[in-house]
C-alpha cells in the first residue's frame, strides 16, 4: 500500500501475479503430502517484457519441482494475442505488442500431461472463434514451453542424482517426495 493508503498499480499487479501463481499451482502440488506445511514461493519479475504472469507460473512450477516438492505435473504458461488490424495471432507477445494491441491477450497455464488448464485469463470481447483460436495458440505455446522446461529439469536432476531413473515419459526421484516430469503429449 502506498503512503496515501491506496494500492499503486504496481502493488495491484504484484497481487494479481501472486494470486494467479497460487491458483495455477494448487492443482499440481500434492498438498495432501504436506498437511502441516506451508509452501512459500517468492517470484521476482526482473524485466516486464510481456507475459509476466504465465512466465511467473512456469518459473514457480520449476522451482517447486527442483526443490523436490511432489507434483502431479509441471505447470507451464503462455500468452496469445489476436490483432484484428494485422489479421494475425501472436504467441508470447512482447510488452510493445501488448501495448499496441487492439484486443486483450489470453493467458493460460496448464499441466501438459493431463491437458488440464490450471489458469486462464481473458478479459476481451472477441467472438467465440477467435477466442477458441487464442486458446489453441496458448495451449500450443504451453506445450512448447513444457518441452524446454522439462528438458532443463531433466538435465538439472541428472546432475544432482545418479539414482535418477529417466525414460521418455517421466523423471522419478527414487526418494520420498518424488518429482515426476511428464513429457508433452504429441498432438
Amino acid at each position: 500500500t502506498s503512503s496515501s493508503g491506496h494500492d499503486s498499480a504496481n502493488d495491484v499487479f504484484e497481487g494479481y501475479i501472486a494470486k494467479s501463481v497460487c491458483e495455477a499451482l494448487t492443482a499440481a502440488v500434492f498438498l495432501e503430502r504436506y498437511p502441516k506445511c506451508k509452501i512459500s514461493l517468492e517470484v521476482t519479475v526482473m524485466s516486464a517484457e510481456g507475459g509476466e504472469v504465465p512466465m511467473a507460473i512456469t518459473a514457480a512450477s520449476l522451482a517447486l519441482a527442483a526443490a523436490g516438492i511432489a507434483m502431479r505435473d509441471l505447470v507451464v504458461g503462455c500468452t496469445a494475442l489476436h490483432s484484428a488490424s494485422k489479421e494475425s495471432f501472436l504467441m508470447d507477445p512482447t510488452s510493445n505488442e501488448l501495448r499496441a494491441a487492439d484486443a486483450a491477450p489470453l493467458s493460460m497455464a496448464l499441466m501438459t500431461a493431463s491437458g488440464r488448464i490450471t489458469f486462464c485469463d481473458y478479459q476481451g470481447d472477441r467472438e467465440g472463434a477467435i477466442v477458441k483460436n487464442l486458446a489453441h495458440i496458448a495451449h500450443e505455446g504451453c506445450s512448447f514451453v513444457h518441452s524446454v522446461v522439462a528438458a532443463e529439469l531433466r538435465s538439472y536432476a541428472a546432475k544432482l542424482s545418479p539414482e535418477l531413473e529417466d525414460d521418455e515419459e517421466r523423471i522419478i526421484f527414487k526418494k520420498p517426495g518424488s518429482v515426476r516430469v511428464p513429457s508433452a503429449k504429441a498432438t
